[in-house]
């Protein structure tokens, strides 16, 4: 490696050591969903008590809150701040018998600022919430783990959401006061005192068997190895033409262009680097998939990770249009014929495939939903082959190519155009920046391009070390690169974001939900003056919950209750959308496929009730939920039908309009609602 190398890599060691800071990481907690190792604001703690003749066994998750932080109770009342949320990962050795409480008591108050009229619930220092739990007949307790999620806002004079995961195992519990006396597990109603007082809370009753359990989802007969792995070839060959891939591509075709002054055995070694790539990052993702749960295109939903592809990105775009060179031999030069004389080496073409392979990532198509769905109950060795079928896959048409350079003799010969060709991927590759800036917060946007201002700064400083400069010139500059990056962090994530942006985007939020709750009376008041005694006292008892199913609003925000009470309780057949902000392929699947004149058709006549999961922060319910329907990201469209809701029709990464109306046909069959709007009709 050259000297001026040897400096590049150090300035983007310096920067790499500066984002794995602990401050820089607390600044990026802010809105990255609490992912990560830095310290965080709340730590939680978890254990369940064993079960006895007197009551069943209580699963206990204590949150230790640091000082001058808060969180938001259980039952925090809607138009307010993030409630917090608890969820449990399916599992066959437990279910949960009633709602979670907090213990002490939140402190309670009516804020008069920014969510006015709101009863706000409020937890500081410490707090236990607990739940009564029923293990599995047979089970030892001693051998059970009780693993799920909490979902929270912990907030100073800013707010930090926490998707936090928790393991329980068999323990001692914490002190909050007996349990009312019971004749047996069964009949026994877990309750718990209030701080300092002997009165009694009692707990939620049992949920009932219109309760949604993700436990009970049956898919239906299971494909074999040699399928899955056809599948795994397949849909690894077609993620070359996905919309995610589209704006790299570029990079290869130029790479095709020089190969064919070399021989045969050079072009089919650098293809075979630029394979290495694509597979190295299809090991990782099998990795975290196997031993942290990661489901394909994970990352994208981490707000650190796209800041990061985004300043990638950017200053690969500005390599591209001659604003710096990136030492990388072969990987983007500064004109035609430089670009003819170097020659492409081992590095920059593992560096392309790797890159290529990350941008592929938030994209499915046919064949990559089913195989990597299917890996989810599979062994590693299992996993890790499948994976590896998926990277050879997307890799197979670059070593075709390598081993047969004939097949891309269409392209035309080296020349002027490639500096044209160039420029053009340049701008391309701006608009992938665009896209990767979409799927960050909102209050994250305008210091992310200050921050990339910095990066332009610095990529144009790093360009104007001469060639043959003395060392100390040299390192100068690099500290001078360095010291921009560092800069530009320091005042987009340490001052504009947590001091400016911040707080007037939390400032826009509390205003959207106060007008959203001033909707939602005005709704229910609506419904009250035009319903019977009898549906009154339904939307009295449960606003909040019920006036969304009531009102048959599209698309509504997917919850497992909402899900249980409209295809189990109402009887009508539910189409539920998984998708993200940064999933490309979804954008394009529900712009051309979903929303459309015949299925939105085909769901108004049968009645059907949609629902949209935002997997765009990756929160675990949904998680579990995919994992249940045999999904290991997105896009999904699942399909329920009331007379068979725990055989759901599932679509795994791609889908048509004639097969989604066909399952929609076949899940209304059963539909009671429908079955009544029919008989009125006749």
């Amino acid at each position: 490696m050259s000297q001026r190398n040897g400096g590049f890599a150090a300035t983007l060691l310096v920067l790499a050591l500066f984002f794995c800071a602990a401050p820089a990481r607390a600044q990026f907690d802010f809105l990255g969903g609490g992912i990560g190792d830095g310290p965080q604001p709340v730590e939680l703690a978890a254990q369940f008590t064993p079960a006895t003749a007197e009551r069943p066994a209580v699963l206990m998750v204590t949150a230790t809150i640091e000082p001058g932080y808060h969180v938001y109770g259980v039952k925090q009342p809607a138009g307010g701040p993030q409630r917090t949320d608890l969820t449990l990962a399916p599992s066959s050795d437990y279910r949960l018998l009633g709602e979670f409480r907090g213990f002490p008591a939140p402190h309670t108050y009516i804020d008069e600022e920014v969510f006015t009229g709101v009863e706000i619930h409020e937890h500081e220092d410490q707090v236990t919430w607990y739940a009564p739990i029923e293990l599995a007949e047979g089970v030892d307790p001693n051998k059970v783990k009780v693993a799920g999620s909490v979902s929270l806002q912990a907030c100073d004079e800013s707010c930090i959401p926490l998707d936090l995961e928790f393991t329980a195992k068999l323990g001692k519990g914490v002190e909050i006061g007996p349990l009312p006396e019971a004749t047996s597990p069964a009949a026994a109603a877990p309750v718990t005192p209030e701080v300092n007082s002997g009165a009694m809370l009692p707990a939620a009753p049992a949920p009932s068997d219109s309760a949604y359990r993700l436990e009970k989802i049956e898919l239906g007969k299971q494909r074999s190895l040699p399928t899955i792995l056809l599948l795994a070839l397949m849909g690894g060959f077609v993620l070359n033409f996905m919309p995610c891939v589209l704006p790299v591509i570029g990079l290869k075709i130029m790479s095709f262009v020089n190969q064919s002054g070399h021989s045969r055995s050079k072009a089919f070694a650098l293809n075979v680097w630029y394979s290495l790539g694509i597979l190295l990052v299809f090991w990782v993702l099998a990795g975290l998939a196997i031993f942290a749960g990661a489901t394909f295109g994970d990352h994208f939903g981490d707000a650190r990770f796209n800041v990061v592809m985004s300043s990638i990105v950017f200053a690969l775009a500005l390599a591209m249009l001659g604003v710096w060179e990136i030492p990388i031999p072969g990987f983007v030069g500064h004109g035609a014929a430089q670009e003819i004389a170097s020659q492409e080496g081992p590095t920059g073409a593992l560096a392309k495939g790797i890159l290529t392979t990350i941008l592929a990532t938030p994209c499915t198509g046919p064949g990559v939903g089913a195989a990597l769905g299917w890996t989810v109950k599979q062994s590693p060795a299992v996993t890790f082959g499948v994976f590896t079928t998926l990277g050879l896959g997307m890799a197979l048409p670059y070593l075709l190519i390598g081993a047969f350079p004939s097949l891309v003799k269409f392209l035309p010969k080296p020349g002027a155009w490639m500096d044209t060709f160039k420029q053009f991927l340049g701008f391309v590759l701006m608009a992938t920046v665009v896209w990767l800036l979409s799927s960050l917060p909102q209050e994250m946007l305008l210091p992310t391009l200050a921050f990339l201002t910095t990066v332009a700064m610095a990529c144009w400083v790093y360009s104007r070390i001469p060639y043959g400069a003395e060392w100390g010139d040299r390192s100068q500059s690099y500290a001078l690169t360095a010291a921009i990056l560092a800069g530009g962090a320091v005042l987009s994530y340490g001052f504009l974001l947590p001091d400016v942006y911040g707080p007037r985007y939390q400032a826009t939020v509390a205003m959207a939900a106060n007008e959203q709750a001033s909707q939602s009376t005005a709704d229910l008041i609506a419904a009250l003056r035009d319903s019977t005694d009898s549906e009154r006292a339904t939307l009295l008892s449960e606003p909040a919950v019920l006036t969304e199913t009531v009102l048959d609003r599209p698309w509504q925000p997917f919850t497992l209750d909402k899900l249980a009470q409209v295809v189990i309780g109402q009887g009508r057949p539910v189409l539920v959308d998984f998708s993200a902000d940064w999933c490309a392929n979804c954008k394009v699947l529900e712009g051309t496929v979903l929303h459309t004149d015949a299925v939105d058709a085909a769901m108004e006549r049968h009645g059907v009730v949609t629902m949209y999961a935002d997997f765009t922060h990756k929160p675990q319910f949904l998680k579990d939920t995919l994992r249940a329907l045999g999904a290991n990201g997105v896009p999904v469209i699942a399909v329920f039908s009331p007379s068979d809701p725990y055989r759901p029709i599932v679509f795994r990464g791609a889908y048509t309009q004639s097969g989604l109306i066909e399952a929609i046909e076949k899940a209304a069959g059963g539909s009671s609602a429908v079955k009544v709007a029919q008989n009125t009709a006749n």
